[in-house]
């Protein structure tokens, strides 16, 4: 093994990048809501990361009015139109009552856990283990911005 020099330099050179999808704020706020915006674009500024505001879009949930923008990066982002529904990680959002799109998958859901396990070797407490762990947390993560009433969640 040989032996490096006092005047050898090692030089490695790095290669960077970084993918930024899937960024959510949520806030009942406008002020709050641009405000938080604001903050990042100032990030965004200072790590010399590039927004596609066409890409960007505001959901408004029972808004009380009409007349509002949003803006990133010196430019207005679109407000989502009344009824168009978007899917997020798997999350269904909707700028009205949304838990029937998400009471339909989650019925998918169960109907596809119930079929997976139908016909398995298992004992109670694994399935037990298993409805508690996998089945509950799904539940849990496709209602969450969902409001559903007592007699929906009796049946």
């Amino acid at each position: 093994m040989g032996r490096i020099k006092s005047n050898t330099s090692l030089i490695s050179y790095l290669a960077a990048g970084a993918f930024m999808d899937n960024t959510i704020w949520v806030d009942n706020c406008y002020t709050v809501t641009q405000n938080i915006l604001n903050i990042a674009n100032k990030f965004f500024e200072l790590m010399n990361i590039s927004i596609n505001t066409k890409k960007t879009v505001a959901i408004l949930i029972n808004p009380r009015t009409r007349n509002i923008f949003l803006e990133v990066s010196g430019s207005s982002i679109s407000i989502t139109k009344a009824g168009k529904t978007y899917q997020y990680l798997g999350i269904f959002l909707l700028n009205k009552d949304l838990s029937g799109l998400s009471l339909k998958k989650v019925n998918s859901d169960v109907k596809f856990f119930s079929f997976m396990v139908l016909h398995k070797a298992i004992m109670n407490k694994q399935f037990s283990y298993l409805v508690s762990t996998v089945l509950q947390s799904i539940v849990e993560y496709r209602t969450q911005f969902s409001f559903i009433n007592k007699s929906t969640c009796e049946k």
